[in-house]
């Protein structure tokens, strides 16, 4: 008898949360993730949140290119086509407060911002220009703020150098996705 009355505690304050006759409700009570298909390049948003710390590839939502980076210290971040190459492919680790580091694979080196809108990999120091606050927008489409000088991650053309601006809030450049490669 214990047992079912705090069972119903616990469905009422998930009922309060979260939609239970929606399956999706009930699998963002427990897990907090996105799946793709990478043979047909599908995405599947179980739930949206908090990113948790593992290997994304992360595209724009308004151009739906990939970033990318050479392996060279100070090379630009730029995007282009997905192609499932390591250069395509970035360590996402949260620090606490909302704050993240995101690391190439490709060799040592984190995204970076040292100001006048350049976004770089350069080796990772934790530096605040190389911690990136990444805050959901809508379900699963984020922005990447810059901690240090509180510009966002924006896309431009394909094979362009990534930008870090002011945000409007209205351009789809401003958008980013985390998908597992």
């Amino acid at each position: 008898m214990r047992i079912l009355a705090t069972l119903g505690v616990i469905l009422l304050l998930l009922s309060s949360c979260y939609d239970l006759n929606n399956p999706l409700d009930l699998l963002s009570a427990s897990y907090d993730q996105r799946l793709v298909d990478t043979t047909t390049s599908t995405t599947t948003t179980l739930a949206s949140g908090i990113l948790t710390d593992g290997t994304y590839r992360i595209i724009n939502v308004g151009s739906a290119l990939s970033m990318k980076v050479n392996a060279f210290d100070g090379s630009p971040v730029y995007n282009s086509t997905y192609t499932s190459g390591d250069d395509q492919k970035w360590q996402v680790t949260g620090l606490g407060s909302g704050l993240y580091s995101i690391k190439k694979l490709v060799a040592d080196g984190a995204i970076t911002n040292d100001g006048g809108g350049a976004v770089t990999s350069k080796p990772y120091t934790a530096a605040v220009n190389q911690q990136w606050l990444i805050t959901e927008l809508t379900s699963g489409v984020y922005r990447m703020e810059n901690a240090a000088v509180s510009a966002t991650v924006l896309d431009t053309f394909d094979g362009n150098p990534m930008q870090a601006q002011t945000y409007d809030g209205s351009d789809d450049r401003f958008k980013w996705q985390f998908l597992f490669p």
